[in-house]
């Protein structure tokens, strides 16, 4: 079969897609052709997908997503290489198993465990039983490899329930219906990886839209989300609460029950974290609604008579590594509170967490902490700026002797 690509003005162009052309010349094809056809399909699909990973993770082995603007593997996998979460999550979590034991990707290649059942296997590897745990993974379905998983690392049990959000019953009966119907309707190899992190007993509490039905999501791998969107603004938000965080959060209660009297959680959570975050945002970034009054010295003349009656002349501010909270507040609003790194595409990094203040002129070569000489960087990219600088083995002997 032969199919070509054709520019046409967009998929609705009179001459046809390359999908169009497929099709056609599928239809042609004997039954016995159709069916030895897709065979070979699948074989070359899975040592793509094996080439795929064995490239992810050496990317990743030598941080290559760094110099792409991107904090994290996953960052780069969802935003440059175009993966969905669920896709990258399993791609990146057998890559990094390969790395340790690369018969992974000729098991994969070979079709004899698929990557959904190497990305649940991935974390229980060793070298002593790598070899009899594939052994027995083979050939066996998602569902049986789980069943494998907990033999070999059994957890807890977790008590199942399901709580009713406030809306009408009538609602929530069809809301529950529809989740179950798209539940039974997955694909098991196509489903998507677990969203939720694993449940353990525990206290569960949620901020969801009226006339939802939600209950502990069923024990799987750790997710990045525990947020998930339901409709325009609103949102479900899923934790489990230990002992301590469960009375903080009984006490919150209390101490708000005058403004709160319902103890709504989304309400207490909100007032919380109103007073919550800008605190945080002054310790870490020296924000604040009311700054001092800047105070500058100018280092040449006199500071006048002192109460002696004598004139003293100012000596230079002693260096200090030390960045102070004005300088902190004037960089983080001037770098709109986001890494600077830029690669050579010109895309800027779009990381928002885990950020340091980073000297341009490092402190080791005379750098000043001073606003024109101090940036945001993510903590990825603040550790590739310093192995540009001074090396990859030099910073890797500083980690580990401090």
């Amino acid at each position: 079969m032969r199919a070509t690509l054709r520019s046409n003005g967009g998929p609705g162009g009179r001459r046809g897609t390359w999908a169009c052309e497929a099709k056609r010349g599928l239809s042609a094809l004997s039954d016995h052709d159709l069916l030895a056809r897709l065979t070979r399909v699948v074989a070359a699909n899975r040592r793509v997908t094996a080439e795929l990973i064995a490239h992810l993770a050496e990317v990743d082995r030598r941080r290559l997503y760094a110099r792409e603007a991107c904090s994290s593997m996953f960052v780069y996998c969802t935003e440059r290489l175009g993966l969905s979460a669920d896709a990258t999550q399993k791609r990146i979590q057998v890559a990094r198993a390969s790395r340790r034991f690369p018969q992974l990707l000729e098991w994969l290649t070979a079709g004899r465990v698929h990557l959904s059942g190497l990305n649940l296997l991935a974390s229980h590897l060793t070298e002593d039983n790598v070899e009899e745990l594939l052994e027995r993974a083979a050939g066996k379905s998602k569902r049986e490899i789980e069943v494998l998983v907990a033999e070999i690392a059994p957890r807890p049990d977790v008590t199942s329930r399901i709580r009713k959000l406030p809306g009408s019953r009538s609602a929530a009966r069809s809301t529950a219906a529809n989740a179950n119907a798209a539940a039974s309707a997955r694909c098991e190899e196509n489903a998507p990886a677990e969203a939720e992190a694993r449940a353990v007993p525990g206290d569960l509490f949620s901020a969801s839209a009226p006339a939802s039905v939600e209950g502990i999501a069923p024990v799987g791998s750790g997710s990045r989300r525990s947020i998930t969107p339901l409709a325009p603004a609103r949102y479900k938000v899923q934790f489990t609460a230990g002992q301590e965080l469960h009375d903080k959060i009984e006490r919150a209660r209390e101490l708000l029950s005058h403004r709160v009297p319902g103890g709504d959680l989304a309400e207490l959570f909100d007032r919380v974290l109103a007073i919550a975050i800008p605190r945080l945002e002054h310790e870490r970034f020296g924000l604040t609604d009311k700054p001092r009054a800047k105070v500058r010295a100018t280092l040449s003349g006199s500071l006048g008579p002192t109460s002696s009656g004598t004139e003293t002349t100012p000596q230079p501010p002693r260096r200090s590594r030390h960045i102070s909270a004005e300088v902190k507040r004037e960089v983080y609003q001037r770098d709109g509170g986001q890494c600077t790194y830029v690669d050579g595409h010109g895309r800027r990094c779009t990381a928002r967490d885990m950020l340091e203040y980073d000297h341009i002129v490092p402190y080791a070569l005379g750098g000043p902490a001073t606003v024109d000489n101090t940036r945001i960087r993510c903590a990825v990219h603040n550790r590739l700026e310093a192995e540009e600088k001074f090396g990859a083995g030099f910073m890797a002997q500083k980690r580990l002797f401090g």
